[in-house]
């Protein structure tokens, strides 16, 4: 019987390498692919995120001028309802929350009854025009009168009323015929 040779291991540096298992390349692959789509997910979480919290501050802006604007109606009435004399106005007032500035008109309506006199007024208020061509937010009085005569804060400030409010207030005969006196 012959005699196999011995097999021996060669102790060169190729030769183990050749040994060696390499892992296939996809596996690297398959994870930068997974991390690139793990950022596009988060890319557009944040863009989400980011459009929600701008949302958020605007309405937390509109909100604020709403409530200056409620804020002032009711200081209006309220100064209305004070008044012996009522009459039509228009006034610009800043807010005390943003600063902003308002026009606060006054609308006034006088009713004869029998029994006395009933006073109406519409209150509006409105974002002051704070444009250049209108003397940075003055409110002219030629401005402020309306086509028929009458105040009101749209052709003040012209633009739409944030907030209005309708009150009135009754006078008796008795008390009205005092103030003529």
């Amino acid at each position: 019987m012959p005699v196999a040779p011995l097999r021996t291991r060669d102790a060169s540096p190729r030769a183990h390498d050749a040994a060696r298992v390499r892992p296939p390349l996809w596996h690297g692959t398959a994870f930068l692919i997974e991390a690139l789509v793990l950022v596009a997910f988060l890319m557009a979480a944040l863009a989400v995120v980011l459009s929600l919290f701008a949302s958020a501050r605007a309405e937390e802006a509109r909100a604020a001028r709403l409530s200056e604007a409620v804020t002032l109606a009711q200081n209006a009435a309220e100064a209305f309802a004070a008044t012996d004399d009522p009459v039509s106005h228009v006034r610009q007032e800043a807010g005390t929350q943003t600063g902003d500035l308002y026009v606060v008109a006054v609308d006034v309506a006088a009713e004869k009854r029998a029994a006395g006199t009933l006073y109406t007024a519409t209150i509006s208020v409105s974002m002051a025009d704070t444009s250049e061509e209108t003397g940075k937010g003055a409110v002219s009085s030629g401005a402020a009168e309306g086509a028929s005569g009458a105040t009101n804060a749209e052709s003040a400030a012209g633009g739409e009323a944030l907030y209005t409010l309708d009150t009135a207030r009754y006078v008796a005969a008795s008390a009205s015929r005092e103030e003529a006196a």
